[in-house]
C-alpha cells in the first residue's frame, strides 16, 4: 500500500512539473499572426540619365514586289516598342 501511495505522489509531482514546464514554455514563445496573401501592386520609380545605343543594326526586309509607300521614322529618331516604321502599299499584294 505504501508503494502505491508513493507511486501516486510521484505521478502527481510529475504532472504538476509537466504543467509548469508547458506553461513557462508557452509564455516565452513569441506571438505570431498569419494572414492570407492579397493581390497588390508594387510600384518603383527610378530617375536618372543614360545613353542607350544599339549594339548592332538590323535591316528591314519585305517580300519581293512590295513597295514602301511612306517611311514614318527618320535616322536617330526616338521610337517606342511596337511603333510602325513604314507603310506598305497594299495594292501590290496578291493572294
Amino acid at each position: 500500500m505504501k508503494n502505491t501511495v508513493n507511486l501516486l505522489r510521484f505521478l502527481a509531482v510529475i504532472l504538476v512539473l509537466t504543467l509548469v514546464a508547458r506553461g513557462t514554455s508557452a509564455a516565452t514563445l513569441p506571438k505570431v499572426s498569419v494572414s492570407a496573401p492579397q493581390a497588390a501592386e508594387i510600384t518603383e520609380t527610378v530617375s536618372g540619365t543614360a545613353t542607350v545605343a544599339s549594339s548592332r543594326e538590323t535591316g528591314v526586309t519585305a517580300p519581293e514586289g512590295l513597295t514602301v509607300q511612306e517611311v514614318l521614322v527618320s535616322a536617330g529618331q526616338k521610337v517606342e516598342a511596337g511603333a510602325y516604321s513604314n507603310e506598305i502599299r497594299m495594292v501590290n499584294l496578291r493572294n
